[in-house]
């Protein structure tokens, strides 16, 4: 259960006993109580069930607290509390986590900082999409008001933030000598946004690099000079593929990412907080695409 964490709230809890079925050698265990608990938001999606399998066997981390919209769920090394998720209780587990990761909806992460007024010096990974400026604002607002160190990053591939920045190299040298930029992404049919933030993330930060361009989705005809194109397609189980080419009259560059399982952004995230506790300053919330720059 969270440290620090207080359940009188007025809801009701359901606590059950759970037994550890690790057979992992004495000599190479983290104490339980040493590891740092983690709290984590939208923990029922794609992305939190796989951080919560990789939780499991994480040598300095622990899950401290599950939370959807609608239910918190606590542990601590032998107990399971389960209650509804109400401001007051959501306040109590977030200041007893030492790392809070989200990934649900800009609804669900809204929803979070409100709670967020009590709570300090944290650390804060959010994965969520599509963040509007606003909340983009609040949420640097509550960095600073918290002493918290927030990363917001759409992607938590470290082959996507190492993509990023060839992109950034190439697009700097190419678009200056007449090179057209476009990029295509493709995802499972079931994907609801398009394009992708991750296209939008490349586009953006190429687009620092060339004055006066703008960024095209879906353009058709004849193309519009510097601008920089993002074309989506939907089809199939694709879990996420990406390419981004820099075209000439003779000649063609493209730099790409395959995502092979969903894995690497789950993994990419847990090793993305260890980063971010190290070289945030506390009191500062920074979009990926700053951080990478930096």
């Amino acid at each position: 259960m969270a440290r620090g964490a207080k359940m009188d709230n007025g809801s009701k809890t359901k606590t059950t006993s759970k037994q550890s079925t690790s057979k992992q050698s004495s000599s190479k265990k983290v104490p339980y109580t040493t590891k740092q608990q983690v709290l984590l938001f939208g923990a029922t999606g794609r992305m939190g069930l796989e951080i919560t399998e990789l939780l499991k066997k994480h040598r300095t981390l622990r899950l401290g607290a599950a939370v959807t919209l609608t239910e918190i769920t606590a542990f601590d090394e032998e107990h399971m509390a389960i209650l509804k998720n109400t401001p007051k209780a959501l306040t109590a587990v977030l200041q007893g986590a030492d790392i809070i990761i989200d990934f649900s909806s800009p609804a669900g992460t809204a929803s979070l900082f409100k709670s967020f007024a009590d709570v300090k010096d944290k650390v804060v990974l959010i994965g969520t999409t599509g963040l509007p400026e606003k909340l983009q604002s609040e949420i640097r607002a509550a960095a600073k008001h918290g002493g918290h160190k927030i990363l917001m990053a759409g992607n938590t591939s470290f082959g996507v933030s190492t993509l990023a920045k060839l992109a950034v190299i190439a697009a700097k040298n190419l678009a200056a000598i007449g090179f057209d930029i476009e990029i295509t992404e493709t995802h499972h049919h079931l994907k609801a946004d398009s394009p992708s933030g991750t296209a939008i993330f490349f586009a953006e930060m190429m687009q620092r690099t060339i004055p006066d361009s703008k960024i095209i989705f879906n353009g058709s005809g004849k193309r519009v000079p510097g601008s920089i194109g993002i074309h989506s397609i939907r089809g199939g189980g694709v879990i996420g593929d990406h390419d981004i080419r820099f075209i000439s009259e003779s000649e063609e560059i493209c730099l790409s990412h395959r995502a092979l399982n969903r894995s690497l952004f789950a993994k990419g995230a847990l090793n993305l907080v260890a980063e971010i506790a190290l070289t945030l300053k506390p009191g500062t919330a920074r979009a990926l695409r700053d951080y990478i720059l930096e």
